[in-house]
């Protein structure tokens, strides 16, 4: 390591401004203690400066890349020049979507010829191009440079006309609003699905019993019987292989019952209606 010169260029009579002219990192971190002092790192192979609070590395030349892709993505790219970063844009502006083209399924016999990833399709006639079937608004892309014009997987399809549901074509449907639409369109409506809610609403509504059969073990005892029929009007049947079985039960609450039998039996078959 050769020696600093303690060149005293700010005029307080100290060694500020002084450079150490090269060693060792290790060197230079112990070295450089001075604001503005500065060193060469024989191993970084960079000018090292000392700002006040720590030394820092200055850039050169050789820090700055040429690359328009700017690294790839790499961690490891240098630092880019604003050619580099004006070339990059204006490559990737360059690579963006095309206006959307009209595309005729209705006359076609193969997808579109020439397409590009960066090309976009209209579907402006209905018909069915290998297999698939496409619809006045739908959109067709290529899924791969340079697409096969006679295979569908090398395009991608997405659907902006959809038609109504039927028995045998998916298709867009209706909910019937609430229980009212339902208990007045007596014929019913092939194009409106009726929701769970909807469903229960209408079975309370017209008053229907349910049963609820089951089959259980009796013990000598009390013996609670769950049904889930959510009502505590209920009518209960009990037998066996025998016939009919006499026991007592009560309601326990709008879900369930307790039996009281006066012995075990097994294999009870259990009719709850309500």
């Amino acid at each position: 390591m050769k020696k600093f010169g303690n060149h005293d260029y700010g005029g307080t009579g100290g060694p500020r401004n002084a450079t150490l002219q090269n060693g060792s990192t290790a060197v230079l971190q112990a070295a450089l203690t001075i604001l503005s002092m500065y060193g060469y790192d024989t191993q970084k192979l960079r000018m090292v400066v000392f700002d006040g609070v720590a030394n820092r590395a200055l850039l050169q030349e050789n820090d700055r890349g040429n690359d328009p892709t700017l690294g790839g993505g790499s961690p490891g790219a240098l630092l880019t020049t604003q050619a580099d970063v004006v070339s990059y844009v204006n490559s990737r502006i360059g690579s963006g979507k095309n206006p959307a083209q009209g595309f005729n399924a209705t006359t076609a016999t193969n997808f579109p010829a020439g397409a590009t990833l960066q090309d976009t399709f209209r579907v402006t006639g209905a018909g069915t191009i290998h297999g698939q079937v496409l619809a006045v608004g739908d959109i067709l892309e290529p899924a791969v440079a340079n697409p096969s014009i006679t295979n569908a997987a090398d395009w991608l399809i997405f659907q902006a006309n959809v038609d109504a549901a039927n028995s045998s074509a998916l298709g867009l449907v209706r909910l019937v609003a609430d229980l009212a639409e339902l208990v007045a369109n007596a014929a019913g409506n092939a194009q409106k699905v009726v929701t769970v809610k909807s469903f229960n609403d209408f079975m309370a509504s017209m008053g229907y019993a349910r049963i609820r059969p089951l089959t259980v073990n009796l013990v000598a005892g009390a013996t609670p019987i769950t049904h889930n029929l959510n009502t505590t009007k209920l009518s209960v049947e009990f037998t066996d292989i025998s016939g009919e079985i006499d026991v007592d039960w009560n309601v326990s609450d709008a879900n369930s019952i307790i039996v009281n039998s006066p012995v075990a039996v097994s294999n009870v078959n259990v009719m709850i209606l309500g």
